[in-house]
This record gives C-alpha cells, structure tokens and sequence, in this order.
C-alpha cells in the first residue's frame, strides 16, 4: 500500500476514534466538561514535579486524617477563609495543585476556581485525587 493511501487511512481513523477517546475521558472525568477553563495536572506531572509545588487537599479534615499525599496541606473547600489561607501559605514560586478524591469529585476544580477568582495565580486541579495517587 502506498504511504499517502496509509496516511489518509491513519487520519481517518483518527478522526473517527477521537470522539470516542474523548467521549471516554469526559465519562471518566465527569467535571472536565464542566470546568473546561480550569488547568489540569495529571499524576505523571505531579510525580516529575512533587518536590516543586505546594499540594493543598480540600477535603475535610477528617478524610485528610484518613488518608492524604505526603506533604500536603488540609485547607477544606468549605472553609471561610479558604482564599486567605491558601494566600497564606503560597510560595510564589512554586505552583499550587489543589486535589480532592478524584474522578467523580469536583472540589478541586472549585477550589482552583476559588483561588482565581481571589487573584491567586498559579493553581491548579489534580482531579485525579488521593486514591489514583496512592495506587
């Protein structure tokens, strides 16, 4: 077969292939289409960049106790003054990647959300969460 005979046969499956994949992604990550602005992290980038962000859990303080990532700061979403103390403890350096139990959880994005809007840069969702970290 001809290269350009492979290469509109490539092309073509691609196209066709790629609303499945993404039709998949979307499925496994119900609030990516929801949150389509907030930046994304995924657990290979955590991982190459672990000792350079500030990891915030926004969970409550009781599923941090149970289970958290190593180095992480409990900063519930639902706390008053989570703006202030997420201000209160960023590295302007440093990234900060919010994360919550994952694929089905929206905290994270609502957290990153939340930091924007109260003018903190830099921030973004692990919203594959503590159990894909932990696995």
């Amino acid at each position: 077969m001809k290269p350009e005979i492979k290469s509109i046969i490539f092309l073509l499956l691609i196209t066709l292939i790629h609303p499945i994949l993404a039709q998949a992604q979307s499925e496994d990550y119900p609030g990516r289409s929801v949150y389509r602005y907030v930046p994304i992290w995924d657990t290979e980038k955590l991982n190459q960049q672990f000792d350079n962000v500030t990891i915030i859990d926004v969970r409550s303080h009781y599923e941090f106790d149970t289970l958290h990532i190593n180095g992480a700061v409990n900063i519930p979403l639902n706390l008053q003054d989570f703006a202030a103390q997420v201000s209160s403890i960023k590295d302007p350096l440093k990234p900060i990647i919010f994360y919550c139990n994952g694929h089905t959880c929206y905290k994270s994005y609502k957290a990153q959300v939340k930091a924007e809007k109260a003018g903190i840069t830099n921030t973004f969702s692990y919203d594959s969460g503590v159990f894909d970290w932990v696995v």
